[in-house]
């Protein structure tokens, strides 16, 4: 939808301009090692073929790696994996040992879910980052003016099935819902034809979601709980119709691999990035890429495998994937650092999950070092280019230069986009249009190698359209004494004081804490992070914040951190910010944050000797009469038991 508004609003070839299309040379995930070298033309040309659509008159990160025991420091497979979500207080995650006749297995679920999303069984260990594949579309749907519930296909009316729904408010009358389904999906939404006096048809827009069809999540989550292999894991996993996941894969018989998972839908024309006319069935989906044809890598030469929501395959893959894959600085940085280990080991892993070296800061640094003026600069920013000159790229709670960066580059894109875009900027930038549903947008993050690209090329296209044509040195000047002016009414002249921590904060927020009152009492926070969208250790805030506000960490974050040794499960570490209790007054409420916000690790105990050495206590939960009765002896690891007599008729 943005990018429809982007092309009504601004044409064919300026919107296309303006499409953030994955970097060349970033890195791809299959075939390993491979670099992106191309266009795609796909996007780029689809602004073109849907320029003619009615309504454009108008005007969910994550970072994972395994490696083989060829090159880690116990001879064994390492498997690392940290998803990148918005932080909450109770955590999204909760750390589950699960045990029963037909598997055993560890790491993280989301409460209530009967199977362990991320961790390792007896026999393999998998963690997953978001694919970002797209699989959904919105199709124009052409309507009778006089006969509201027929659509046209194909140069027929045909008549859409009707969903009536009813909601049920409280004192008042039940609300129908009447929904309108075609054969590409629901109805969500009108569209209008601005400067139709006399319309003789309504477009709507309808939503085609492989969400829409049985996901098999439990059953294939069970699966995988079970597998012991990786034809088992494959087999698992290959029914799944949402989520599509990148999964790596060890197990203890020292094989590491990778699999892409999830249905996408086959696309005869178009790219899926604009909606897309409903009455011609050329543009009806042909079906799902075979499972055995999507990506798959078992026992890679180079030894180990990378995903980071980076692009997965370049443009010669016979199918389209997707558009809107995040940057692959993450990617590239996380490599780098693997390869500079001797071997690699846990403390190895522990430390790149926790690092903090922004790539994109350092090119943009060496770009506004090269192109500003210093004689032209005020005393203020002088004394804040002496300290950008010797950053190092670090994104650190100390880091001076992080500081300068960061506003300095959103006080450069304030001023580009809100020019060109108005109020569309914060969404093309990556706002989403809806909070409740998600912050962010799938645009989020990717504007940063576009503008280095165009800087570093000076390609003035886009400075050319702006209400005041200017060059990147004029710009670029101006932004960065904007920053250095901001940054001392703030924090003071001295650059010394400008610490990225003072600016970027985290905060673990309850539903609960939105409450004035019983803030204290539920949240945690905020306290200072290092860190920015660009670095592993991800902690990512929403476009366009300015110096007075806007760089707390509001979008997504490392939200657990998972290191599994395949030649001893007992030496396997994990942390994720909060602790398993969902009540703010025990101990266990948060007492994992301290060791999550310095990037330390706790224990992931498997075997029955390790998890009684770190058990505080226990635990039962006994059925009597539909009644749960806890029944916990903290001071000592003994049950205190109470037997009850039940019917099988008492549980039901």
């Amino acid at each position: 939808m943005i990018r429809a508004r982007l092309l009504g609003k601004l044409g064919s070839r300026l919107a296309s301009k303006l499409e953030p299309v994955y970097p060349k040379d970033h890195p791809l995930i299959y075939p390993q090692g491979a670099r992106y070298d191309g266009v795609a033309e796909t996007i780029l040309t689809s602004y073109e073929r849907f320029s003619f659509v009615p309504m454009l008159a108008v005007g969910g990160a994550s970072n994972n790696w395994v490696v083989s025991g060829n090159l880690t420091e116990s001879g064994d497979p390492l498997l690392a994996n940290d998803p990148h979500l918005a932080l909450q207080n109770p955590s999204l995650w909760y750390a589950m040992h699960l045990s029963c006749p037909t598997f055993e297995a560890t790491g993280v679920t989301m409460p209530g879910g009967p199977f362990i999303a991320i961790g390792h069984n007896r026999h393999i260990a998998w963690g997953a980052t978001l694919a970002m594949l797209d699989v959904q579309d919105l199709f124009i749907e052409q309507f009778h003016v006089e006969k509201p519930r027929q659509y046209l296909r194909d140069g027929e009316w045909k008549e859409a099935k009707v969903r009536d729904i009813e909601i049920e408010i409280k004192g008042e009358t039940p609300y129908l819902e009447e929904v309108l389904v075609t054969e590409h999906g629901p109805v969500l939404a009108d569209l209008p034809v601005e400067g139709a006096k006399n319309e003789t048809a309504h477009y709507k827009l309808a939503l085609q979601w492989v969400g829409h069809q049985p996901m098999n999540i439990v059953s294939g989550f069970l699966a995988l709980n079970r597998a012991s292999n990786w034809q088992e894991f494959r087999k698992a996993v290959s029914k799944w119709t949402l989520p599509c996941l990148n999964l790596v894969y060890a197990d203890v018989e020292g094989n590491i691999g990778y699999q892409l998972t999830g249905k996408v839908p086959i696309r005869k024309t178009g790219g899926g990035i604009v909606p897309t006319p409903g009455w011609d069935s050329n543009n009806d989906w042909q079906g799902f890429v075979p499972f055995d044809e999507l990506p798959s890598i078992f026992n890679p030469p180079e030894g180990f495998i990378v995903t980071a929501n980076n692009k997965i395959v370049d443009d010669n893959f016979p199918y389209h994937l997707g558009s809107d894959y995040i940057t692959g600085y993450r990617a590239d940085r996380i490599r780098d650092l693997l390869k500079a280990c001797p071997k690699v080991s846990i403390e190895d892993c522990r430390r790149i999950q926790a690092d903090c070296v922004t790539i994109a800061g350092q090119q943009f640094a060496k770009l506004l070092i090269k192109k500003i003026c210093r004689e032209d600069l005020t005393p203020q920013a002088i004394r804040a280019l002496k300290e950008f000159e010797r950053w190092s790229g670090d994104a650190l709670v100390d880091s001076i230069g992080e500081t300068i960066y960061q506003v300095t580059f959103n006080y450069l894109v304030e001023e580009l986009f809100i020019d060109l875009l108005g109020e569309d900027a914060r969404s093309y930038l990556g706002e989403s249009h809806n909070g409740l549903i998600a912050e962010i947008n799938s645009f989020s993050g990717r504007i940063v190698p576009h503008l280095l690209k165009m800087i570093e090329e000076d390609d003035i296209s886009l400075l050319e359209e702006s209400s005041h044509p200017q060059s990147w040195q004029t710009m670029l000047q101006r932004a960065f004494e904007h920053a250095a002016a901001s940054l001392s009414r703030k924090f003071g002249s001295d650059p010394k004081r400008w610490k990225w921590g003072r600016l970027h904060t985290a905060e673990l927020k309850h539903p609960l804490g939105s409450v004035k009152a019983l803030r204290p009492f539920f949240n945690r926070g905020p306290f200072p992070v290092g860190g920015d969208a660009e670095t592993p250790a991800q902690t990512a805030f929403l476009p366009m914040p300015s110096v007075k506000g806007g760089f707390e960490v509001n979008s997504r974050a490392t939200s657990y951190r998972q290191i599994i040794d395949l030649g001893n499960f007992d030496r396997s570490m994990m942390v994720y910010p909060g602790g398993q209790s969902g009540s703010p007054f025990s101990k266990h409420y948060d007492d994992l944050i301290k060791p999550w916000q310095n990037s330390q690790l706790v224990p992931m105990p498997f075997s029955s000797i390790m998890v009684e050495k770190y058990s505080e206590s226990k635990v039962q939960l006994l059925p009597n009469r539909n009644i749960l009765r806890l029944v916990v002896d903290q001071q000592s690891s003994e049950i205190a038991e109470e037997k009850v007599e039940f019917k099988e008729t008492d549980i039901e």
